[in-house]
């Protein structure tokens, strides 16, 4: 009788994988995230692959043309150049802006506008419950905005770090990330949302 061998999953976790520490290290990260290969990622943006692979070796920097093109592809241009997410969402949600999930999930600014649109929608749902005798100031209405895609964030963050991939992301992985992302905040209780409001 064989002996019973367990499979070794394929490839690596992404949160090992991905290092963001360096400008050519993002632009790895954003480009596997997004699912493409350098070559793929060439023909999106019209960099050529051998300056590609420079940028994601740290052996060259972008100049502004090809920063640009680079961010006509989806990543946050700010994110990519620094590796800071606007202090206007560090200061404000509640998330690990040094998790590589968190940072990738920030850096790509069309799943961060799905998550920004789905909390305000809940936020909208929330004040709508509450009645319209309940009047709440800008503060309260931008900090239920912000618990909400915080949750959002973290969720997607952790589908995104437990995915194991080669070289990029699949679309069925990218997909599954997004979907638990924007239902991260679903079940949340009202109850919740007014604790925290009132701490």
């Amino acid at each position: 009788m064989g002996r019973f061998q367990e499979s070794k999953p394929e490839g690596v976790l992404f949160s090992e994988a991905v290092d963001v520490s360096s400008l050519g290290g993002r632009l790895r990260a954003f480009v596997a995230w997004r699912g493409h290969s350098l070559k793929e990622f060439t023909e999106q943006t019209g960099i050529p692959y051998r300056t590609l692979q420079k940028y994601v070796a740290n052996a060259a920097s972008p100049g502004a043309d090809h920063i640009a093109r680079i961010g006509s592809a989806g990543v946050n241009i700010g994110w990519l150049v620094t590796g800071e997410i606007p202090s206007i969402y560090t200061d404000t949600l509640a998330v690990d802006f040094k998790r590589p999930g968190v940072a990738l999930f920030c850096a790509d600014a069309q799943l961060f506008k799905e998550v920004f649109q789905k909390a305000t929608d809940l936020a909208s749902a929330y004040f709508s419950r509450a009645g319209s005798d309940y009047k709440p100031d800008a503060r309260i209405v931008i900090h239920t905005l912000y618990l909400y895609a915080s949750a959002m964030i973290v969720a997607g963050a952790r589908a995104a770090e437990s995915c194991r991939f080669k070289t990029k992301l699949s679309a069925a992985s990218r997909e599954m990330i997004r979907r638990i992302a924007l239902a991260g905040a679903d079940d949340i209780p009202d109850a919740w949302i007014r604790d925290s409001l009132t701490r």
